[in-house]
């Protein structure tokens, strides 16, 4: 398996592995590929947005998209979007583009990466190094 960062001829591809990945449990989620698209350009469209992607002689496998989210004193990395390709979930893809993204940070001077997880991938997260903090998620529907 091959990581490199993921190019803007890459953006279809890397929108379709998305759509494979969440059609699964416990999303369950009916992307069409104009959508997918939208959101992987909106992630990588922000400030120092960065994605890698995992692939072999089949394509690409598995993608981590994100940007770096500015504050006071320092900078985080936020993960918007991690996601495997539904038939080569559980090889180790996601473990991979995590440790190579550790790398890439650490040779651009940031020290947090930032991500938000439903419960149960919570102990993959953990198993990578990561450490669930104090803030809790707030949202509110605009129109119930």
């Amino acid at each position: 398996m091959t990581i490199e960062p993921v190019k803007e001829d890459d953006v279809i591809e890397v929108a379709k592995v998305m759509m494979s990945a969440y059609k699964d449990e416990p999303w369950n989620e009916k992307w069409t590929l104009a959508r997918a698209k939208l959101r992987v350009n909106a992630i990588l469209g922000n400030y120092k947005g960065f994605g890698l992607k995992a692939y072999d002689e089949n394509g690409i496998q598995g993608a981590l998209l994100g940007f770096v989210d500015p504050y006071a004193e320092d900078s985080d990395f936020y993960v918007s979007e991690l996601f495997v390709k539904s038939e080569t979930k559980r090889k180790g893809i996601g473990s991979l583009l995590l440790h190579e993204l550790y790398h890439y940070l650490r040779e651009e001077g940031i020290e947090t990466i930032q991500l938000m997880s439903i419960a149960s991938n919570q102990p993959f997260y953990e198993k990578n190094g990561m450490h669930r903090d104090s803030v809790g998620v707030m949202y509110a529907k605009v129109n119930p």
